[in-house]
C-alpha cells in the first residue's frame, strides 16, 4: 500500500506579488520538507512564479511537470497537467506517483475551499491592512459542512515586525474564536520584501533570494519554511487513489 499523501493549500488574499515570491522563497530553501521533495501546483492565476522548462523524466510527478520552481529542481505543475497526474494515479493500486513528494497547492479563494476536502492543513496569506476574518471565516464554514477540521496557519504579509504581525494575529484569533471556537488557527509568521527589490526581481523574472541572498527575507521565509513544514498530520492524510479522486473533483468544479 502507498504511503498516505501530505498536501497543504495555500490562498493568498491580497499581495500576490508578496505572496508569489513567498513561495520562490520556500521552493528554494525547503528542497525536502519531512524528507520528502516538494511540488508545487499553480491553481491561482495571480500568483506570478519564477519557473523554468523542465528536463523530461520518466519518475513520478516529474513525468507530467513542463517547469520547475526557476533555480530548483522542483516540479511545478498547472491545472491541465495536474489533471493528467491526478488521472493517473486514481487507476493505481500500488507504487503511487506521489510517493516521496509534499505537494503545496497554490489556488484562489473558490478552489481552497473545494481542496480542504482532500488537504492536511490550509495556509492563508493576509496583510494588516484589514481584519482576516472575511477571508478566513469562509473556510471554516466550508470545513464544517465537510465534517472535517485541519488547522489553518497564518502567514502575515508585508509586515518586517514580528512582533507587530503577532499583536496581528493575536487579535484575529480571539475575533475567530468568539465565532467558531473549533477552529485551529496558528501563527506561521511574517514576511516582508523591500518594494523597489520587488519589483526589480518580478521586471527580471528571478527569483528573490536568488537575486538578493543574505537580505533578512531569507531568515524569515526560512523560518516560516521550518515552522509550515514541521509536522506530518498523519491522522488528516489520505491515500492516493482517494486524495486523487478528491483533487479532480476539485479541479473540474472550477472549469
Amino acid at each position: 500500500m502507498s504511503a498516505a499523501v501530505n498536501a497543504k493549500a495555500f490562498a493568498a488574499a491580497p499581495a500576490a506579488a508578496d505572496a508569489a515570491r513567498l513561495v520562490e522563497c520556500l521552493a528554494s530553501l525547503e528542497e525536502k520538507p519531512l524528507g520528502r521533495r516538494l511540488a508545487v501546483l499553480g491553481l491561482d492565476p495571480r500568483l506570478a512564479l519564477s519557473v523554468a522548462p523542465a528536463r523530461r523524466q520518466r519518475d513520478g510527478i516529474f513525468r507530467y511537470a513542463r517547469s520547475t520552481m526557476a533555480g530548483t529542481e522542483l516540479p511545478f505543475l498547472g491545472a491541465a497537467e495536474a489533471r493528467g497526474l491526478f488521472s493517473d494515479e486514481r487507476k493505481r493500486r500500488r507504487d503511487s506517483l506521489l510517493e516521496g513528494f509534499s505537494l503545496l497547492i497554490l489556488a484562489d479563494e473558490a478552489r481552497a475551499a473545494c481542496l480542504l476536502s482532500a488537504v492536511q492543513t490550509l495556509v492563508c496569506c493576509v496583510t494588516l491592512d484589514s481584519s482576516a476574518l472575511p477571508f478566513i471565516y469562509p473556510f471554516c464554514e466550508a470545513m464544517r459542512e465537510m465534517k472535517r477540521h485541519i488547522p489553518i496557519e497564518l502567514i502575515v504579509l508585508g509586515e518586517a515586525r514580528l512582533e507587530k504581525a503577532a499583536e496581528y494575529f493575536a487579535a484575529q484569533k480571539k475575533e475567530l474564536a468568539a465565532l467558531d471556537d473549533q477552529v485551529e488557527l496558528n501563527f506561521c509568521g511574517s514576511v516582508h520584501f523591500e518594494p523597489e527589490e520587488k519589483e526589480l526581481a518580478d521586471s527580471l523574472g528571478l527569483p528573490f533570494l536568488e537575486l538578493f541572498p543574505g537580505r533578512s527575507t531569507h531568515g524569515e521565509a526560512k523560518a516560516l519554511g521550518r515552522r509550515l513544514f514541521k509536522r506530518d498530520l498523519t491522522e488528516e492524510q489520505l491515500e492516493p487513489a482517494l486524495f486523487a479522486e478528491r483533487m479532480l473533483d476539485c479541479l473540474e468544479a472550477a472549469n
